[in-house]
């Protein structure tokens, strides 16, 4: 038996994170059964801190029981950029496979210098070790820009949370608004304490401005944003409120309450209908086990262990893992998923580039009704396009 361990804030509000694990739970069940005298079974790890969201410390503690597993091949997650950093190293230094299927920050993956090779504080041993099944927060920031853009907001102000993930979209937002000639600017970091005031000192500059103007939130905390866009929202009447995939949780969705109209969303996953046959197959399933529409992302978190455990299987086909010692496997399955090309799966068809990024550029736009995510549409932000 090989394990591969996932690391999430089970503790989160809402039925996301419940989601994405019922997800993963089924790739397990469908791909991870006796074969070719190789059994795959999932170890989850909670890294939620006591409001439940997901805690650096607890990630990097979850990465280090997941080394010293020996039976653990693989890690998928942890769910943000932040987090990430913090286990990244610890699986690095044991040539552990990390597939990524929602931080995003281009940090984790590209070094900030433009040098080859992977970022040194998230790969000490200097081999990438990291996959990402998800288009990073450069994609991310051109699809922000690109549906403001197209919705005829004037202009965009961007708080961010001082994370990696934060601080790194909003330097994306800020640099593509200017190719396309759009006013942003930065007002820097919040938290929950200063989260209001800093919107409304921002809302108060924009009122008497013609035209509609967006609140741009690169954080994750779901509380602050929701802080934030009330603020916003009760000083200036020209408000909308725009964020990144780390809005699109339930918990920030639901506490909108009547502003939700006043929302601008992306997120990794493309509407249902992009995705065919076999994205339309699981989603059926996951509907009928959790009794509701799947949250967005769960489709991500269904390949993110099927591709975790089909580089295991290919691994094991080129040469059994049994006949090696456990850092031997642990590398041979990295190698497998930093090949993949032309990988067909429920998220369309993708490969792996050399610096462990997703070739998908594609990246969902949506509004909120009733808590949830609807009038989807894909904004495709490859470079001319």
């Amino acid at each position: 038996m090989r394990t591969v361990h996932a690391i999430m804030p089970l503790d989160l509000d809402g039925n996301d994170i419940k989601d994405w694990r019922a997800a993963m739970e089924l790739a397990l069940e469908e791909l991870g059964g006796p074969s070719d005298g190789l059994t795959v079974k999932g170890v989850f790890a909670n890294a939620s801190d006591a409001n439940g969201e997901e805690s650096p410390e607890r990630a990097a503690a979850a990465a280090a029981a997941a080394v010293a597993d020996p039976t653990a091949l693989a890690v998928v997650g942890p769910v943000s950029s932040s987090s990430t950093s913090a286990a990244a190293p610890v699986l690095n230094r044991a040539g552990m496979l990390e597939v990524l299927m929602s931080a995003t920050s281009v940090s984790l993956t590209i070094r900030p210098d433009g040098l080859p090779g992977p970022p040194p504080d998230i790969a000490p041993t200097g081999k990438r070790n990291i996959v990402r099944i998800v288009p990073n927060d450069r994609v991310q920031a051109r699809a922000l820009v690109g549906y403001l853009q197209e919705e005829g907001i004037r202009r965009i102000e961007v708080l961010d949370d001082g994370g990696r993930f934060g601080t790194g979209l909003s330097r994306d937002i800020l640099s593509y608004a200017r190719t396309r000639s759009i006013p942003a600017v930065s007002h820097g970091t919040v938290n929950r304490a200063t989260a209001a005031a800093a919107a409304r000192r921002i809302a108060i500059k924009n009122r008497d401005l013609p035209g509609r103007w967006a609140l741009l939130l690169a954080v994750n905390d779901q509380a602050l944003a929701v802080a934030a866009t009330r603020a916003a929202a009760a000083t200036s009447p020209s408000a909308v409120v725009s964020g990144p995939d780390a809005l699109t949780f339930r918990a920030f969705l639901a506490g909108l309450g009547p502003l939700e109209r006043l929302a601008y969303l992306t997120t990794f996953q493309l509407p249902l209908e992009y995705y065919g046959p076999d994205g339309d197959r699981v989603s059926s399933i996951l509907r009928a086990r959790i009794d509701h529409e799947p949250a967005a992302g769960s489709l991500f978190a269904y390949e993110a262990m099927a591709l975790t455990i089909s580089s295991i299987r290919a691994a094991n086909a080129k040469t059994p893992l049994g006949g090696m010692a456990l850092g031997a496997q642990r590398a041979a399955v990295t190698r497998v998923a930093l090949a993949t090309t032309d990988r067909a799966s429920v998220i369309g068809t993708y490969s792996v580039g050399l610096t462990g990024d997703t070739s998908n550029t594609l990246f969902g736009a949506y509004r909120v009704e009733d808590a949830v995510l609807v009038r989807g549409r894909a904004i495709d932000t490859a470079e001319g396009s």
